[in-house]
């Protein structure tokens, strides 16, 4: 069964018992970017990937403040660096 471009999505959550958040896909082009960062995906039964990230590695900004690059990896994984804003 192949899922239209609508259907392959990407959910991001996390409950206030946990300190990681959630990530699940059913995007195999997101799932990629996760495990190039580091990242590993574990397939689940509904035919999605999923991995856990520790909260202290997500941040939010605002709409309008500057775009910041994204280089983080995931923890353990040689070149490891931190995000840093653009200059």
């Amino acid at each position: 069964m192949n899922l239209t471009r609508e259907e392959r999505e990407t959910t991001i959550r996390k409950s206030e018992a946990s300190d990681s958040w959630d990530v699940w896909t059913c995007s195999e082009i997101f799932k990629r970017q996760m495990e190039r960062k580091g990242w590993p995906m574990k397939q689940d039964h509904q035919r999605g990937w999923s991995c856990e990230v520790p909260l202290r590695l997500v941040s939010f900004r605002r709409w309008d403040s500057p775009k910041r690059q994204f280089g983080g990896k995931a923890p353990g994984v040689s070149g490891t660096s931190e995000t840093e804003p653009a200059s």
